[in-house]
């Protein structure tokens, strides 16, 4: 993911409290609250826009396709899905920076809902769920981008699509 990003001209930085992950990243942010997804996202908000905020979930390898989708999304809220199985997976959610008081209004309403008990956490979907449909645009991705719960989840996954290319040791 970070060498894609920093080909498109980006300079993510990453959020994780793993010193591991951390060590791979020259920019990263350790967030002060991170029970769930929506609350990792509420503790980066000091790191979004100017412009455009966009956040990429790290359990997820992105098609090249795919990943131009996301960093040249121009939707004021977007949220990229992927069907899993009977579920849907949230891969990525990008917004602009009039829109960042929504999302922020959003995450916290999920984190609130997951506190409370009214939720078992605050995922992504959670923070969907607080918008219209006429609010967002949800884009679909269709191709072999994926996301890993559990190390299982790489059973078949076949490495050479990782870029559209093989990948070579």
């Amino acid at each position: 993911m970070q060498r894609q990003l920093s080909a498109a001209g980006f300079e993510p930085v990453v959020a994780t409290a793993d010193p591991l992950i951390a060590s791979a990243s020259d920019r990263t942010f350790d967030p002060p609250a991170r029970r769930w997804t929506a609350e990792t996202l509420l503790s980066s908000s000091e790191l979004w826009g100017p412009e455009r905020t966009i956040v990429l979930l790290g359990d997820v390898v992105y098609s090249a396709p795919c990943m131009a989708k996301i960093l040249h999304c121009e939707s004021p809220i977007a949220f990229f899905m992927k069907r899993k199985g009977r579920f849907t997976e949230i891969v990525a959610l990008t917004f602009s920076d009039d829109s960042a008081s929504l999302v922020m209004d959003a995450a916290i309403s999920a984190v609130k809902a997951a506190t409370d008990g009214r939720k078992c956490e605050a995922r992504l979907a959670h923070v969907l769920e607080s918008f219209s449909p006429a609010d967002v645009s949800r884009v679909w991705i269709t191709d072999w981008t994926q996301d890993f719960d559990r190390p299982e989840d790489y059973d078949g996954f076949d490495q050479t699509l990782v870029d559209d290319r093989p990948v070579t040791p």
